[in-house]
């Protein structure tokens, strides 16, 4: 069977035909524009799925169900109750598109459906407790206790990004000061680089990737001038990866879990990137003899939402099968 995975960004929506196995058959994306409204973005999601959906048609592709991942809090109705990054309330989304796609939708917050990706087809399967941490426009998370997904009594036990880690020169979008999305976020980047800057550091490769036009930096920009070796664009991704390690380290004192699941877009940074999070992990850990997890980039990457929409999609759909 093949199932529609909705990954809903502050950044851009992507989505993606799956199977079974998780495999991604077809798949396409749209700039999220936040800015134009939810009205403008629930239009966009609603003509990208039918596109697809019909595009799938011609390879046989039948579309079961539809399954979701935004980022924030979902209700047991399918109402978003709050999308911080995407100036989103009380949106009756499952509603809004049952009625345009006539299919089964299941909508989760996005930290949640990347732990159902690595649950059912990555680095997760057959892990008892175990952390995924998607990193992008904000921080997503998702938490696994006992072999299964952990929400919380509310369905929002699992908001990592807005983890206080620190005291940050701006407050996060939820109203706080020092929450972990404003640290190591792409967005917590971007922002870090552009106020370096702005106070007087130099950074020729930035200058010359973005034109001398530094409004137009973005986190994929910083990761390739770090590496380069341009000592503003490394400060700013050593930071990230510092307060990262921090919040992991906070993670394990709470639930001591057996592996850590990287993804999202700052994910495709791989083992560079990686290498400099086990290292701050291993300073910042409280008690030496005490053991860390595993720490690892999902396979996935930045295509860990659009699995785990449909992973949410296949699980909620053979569970009602089966009830009926």
């Amino acid at each position: 069977m093949y199932y529609l995975g909705i990954d809903l960004g502050g950044t851009n929506i992507k989505m993606g035909i799956v199977n079974e196995k998780g495999e991604i058959l077809l798949k396409n994306q749209v700039y999220t524009n936040v800015e134009s409204g939810s009205d403008n973005i629930i239009s966009n999601i609603i003509s990208l799925s039918k596109k697809l959906i019909k595009d799938g048609e011609d390879y046989n592709y039948i579309v079961k169900a539809v399954g979701m991942g935004v980022p924030g809090p979902v209700d047991e109705n399918g109402v978003v109750i709050n999308c911080i990054n995407l100036n989103w309330s009380e949106i009756p989304i499952v509603q809004i598109l049952k009625k345009e796609l006539m299919l089964p939708i299941f909508v989760e917050n996005d930290g949640n459906a990347a732990a159902a990706c690595e649950l059912e087809a990555g680095l997760l399967r057959g892990i008892n407790t175990g952390i995924v941490l998607t990193l992008g426009t904000g921080i997503g998370g998702g938490i696994i206790i006992d072999g299964k997904s952990y929400t919380g009594f509310h369905k929002i036990g699992a908001e990592i990004g807005h983890m206080i880690v620190g005291e940050n020169f701006y407050n996060c979008n939820c109203g706080r000061n020092g929450c972990l999305e404003t640290f190591s976020s792409a967005n917590a980047l971007i922002k870090y680089v552009k106020e370096l800057l702005s106070k007087g550091e130099k950074s020729s490769s930035l200058y010359s990737m973005c034109n001398g036009d530094f409004s137009k930096i973005h986190g994929a920009m910083i990761i390739s001038a770090a590496k380069e070796g341009d000592k503003t664009a490394n400060k700013a991704v050593e930071r990230a990866a510092f307060y990262l390690a921090r919040g992991i380290i906070n993670l394990v004192a709470v639930l001591d879990p057996e592996k850590i699941v990287i993804g999202g877009g700052m994910s495709k940074a791989g083992e560079w990137y990686l290498d400099k999070i086990k290292k701050f992990t291993e300073e910042e850990r409280y008690f030496q003899e005490f053991p860390i997890p595993e720490i690892v980039i999902s396979n996935f990457k930045n295509n860990i939402g659009i699995v785990g929409a449909a992973m949410i999609a296949k699980l909620n759909y053979i569970e009602k099968a089966e009830e009926d």
